[in-house]
């Protein structure tokens, strides 16, 4: 029986960019899916705060902001929020949306990376 010779070229470089690549979509699907659900419960009553998020948030940083004077306040302190223009609002907004939505999040990236180029 004859020996047959097989060569395979497995370029490292190529793979790294691949992943990356994958990695970066992931983390921009992640960003604008957590700042919508974030901001479900923000409190409303001029929308700044909600603007300032979209305005200030660079999708892909894995950095979502709110960026006002009070939006500190607002988030930490301030625990009697008005419901009138959002039912939803409550401080710590992102812990809310994390409690509902982080088994969506974590499905959502691992698709996303998993999904073909």
């Amino acid at each position: 029986m004859a020996k047959q010779k097989v060569e395979y070229t497995f370029d490292i470089g190529k793979k790294k960019r691949e992943l990356a690549e994958k990695k970066k979509k992931a983390q921009k699907v992640l960003d604008q899916t957590v700042l919508t659900d974030c901001n479900f419960f923000i409190p409303k009553d001029t929308s700044h705060l909600e603007k300032s998020s979209i305005e200030k948030t660079v999708i892909g940083s894995g950095v979502v902001r709110w960026v006002t004077p009070y939006a500190r306040v607002q988030y930490y302190e301030y625990r009697n929020k008005s419901h009138l223009k959002n039912p939803n609002a409550t401080y710590k907004w992102c812990e809310s949306a994390k409690a509902r939505h982080k088994k969506k999040w974590l499905e959502l990236v691992k698709n996303e990376y998993h999904r073909n180029p």
